[in-house]
């Protein structure tokens, strides 16, 4: 059932150094350099050299510290691979895929342009292929950092909750966008100030966003007026969204810990290589006395096998968050429902399907 492949001693302390930097003694100083050292290797790519003042030899030594970054991201990856409990599950994680891409496409660019960076006189004849690919370098290096920022996943979480009042929000937008547009073409079409309709949906969309970028403005006194009036509509039809997404981050922003705790849970099953459907049996696993059921001494120890740091009050928490009958333990089912609501239903939908055949019988 377990899915854990056997780990030597140093295997799993290489694997909780790099994923748990707060467990071994220096992950957390280590986290902190290299978070720093991916920013520097973000930036020095895209400065060109007009404004470095560089010559052959410094750009010479820049490609070279560019790629000994490239070489410890590599032996990051490496080492990553190494610990890892699971090696399938290895290829398969969005964080792990992120960073063989920072290893692989700036090595490929290196072959390709013969330079890292673009302070090198040579890589402005460069095609525009050659070019888009060396300023993807600093995103992907960037996109590295998502692993070490939890708080990424609370963002995620706002935006999903507000994702319900999106639609009617873009509703509205576009009938604004549509009624006001066409108001001001017909006034300033006259003139020549707005030649077509798309210039004014343009303008229109500008203001409502409360961008003004100043390449259009109304010349005839009705289009001054009506974008008058666009003006005002557009600062109260803006406060809506913003109001929206800004209350769902500060309700996930105080559900902080219980969110972040139960995210390195659905993590850290999808690195050992559980899914949601190997719970059930999972949990046989960890409950000691046979009751079909977890208590807190026993969801506590699961945490703890399973790599997952977390103070008693946090696990309390969401020990009760789990328990949604208020019995003091949770079965599988209460488990997924909160942890995996998605499986949930294609799990217990096909257990209960055969229950209803029987009774039907």
């Amino acid at each position: 059932m377990v899915r854990q492949r056997k780990r030597t001693k140093l295997q799993k302390q290489v694997w909780m150094f790099l994923e748990d930097p707060d467990l071994i003694r220096g992950g957390r100083i280590y986290e902190n350099v290299l978070s720093c050292v991916i920013l520097a290797s973000a930036w020095l790519p895209v400065i060109p050299k007009q404004f470095l003042g560089v010559n052959d030899t410094t750009v010479f030594g820049l490609d070279l510290a560019l790629f000994s970054v490239d070489c410890l991201f590599f032996l990051e990856v490496t080492l990553r691979f190494y610990g890892c409990p699971n090696r399938l599950r290895f290829f398969t994680s969005f964080y792990n895929a992120l960073d063989i891409l920072s290893v692989i496409l700036p090595m490929a660019m290196k072959l390709r342009v013969q330079s890292l960076s673009l302070a090198a006189e040579d890589n402005l004849d460069m095609s525009g292929i050659e070019l888009l690919l060396i300023v993807l370098v600093p995103v992907v290096r960037l996109l590295k950092l998502l692993r070490r920022f939890e708080n990424s996943h609370l963002i995620q979480q706002a935006f999903s909750e507000a994702l319900g009042a999106l639609p009617s929000l873009l509703y509205c937008m576009m009938l604004l966008v549509f009624f006001f547009s066409s108001v001001i073409y017909v006034l300033e079409s006259e003139s020549g100030n707005i030649e077509s309709m798309p210039r004014a949906i343009w303008f229109t969309m500008v203001t409502l966003s409360t961008v003004g970028y100043g390449d259009i403005v109304p010349k005839s006194s009705g289009g001054n007026m009506v974008v008058c009036v666009l003006i005002v509509v557009s600062a109260m039809y803006m406060a809506m969204p913003i109001g929206i997404v800004g209350k769902a981050f500060g309700s996930v922003w105080d559900d902080r810990h219980r969110l972040l705790l139960m995210q390195r849970l659905r993590t850290r099953f999808a690195t050992v290589g559980y899914d949601p459907q190997d719970i059930p049996g999972l949990f046989c696993n960890y409950d000691e006395n046979g009751d079909g059921e977890l208590s807190m001494d026993e969801f506590r120890r699961m945490l703890q096998q399973l790599e997952v740091e977390a103070k008693d009050e946090r696990a309390h928490d969401v020990f009760q968050a789990f328990d949604n009958d208020g019995s003091g333990a949770i079965d599988d089912s209460e488990f997924i429902k909160t942890l995996f609501p998605t499986a949930y239903k294609a799990i217990y939908a096909r257990e209960q399907q055969p229950q209803e055949e029987k009774g039907e019988d």
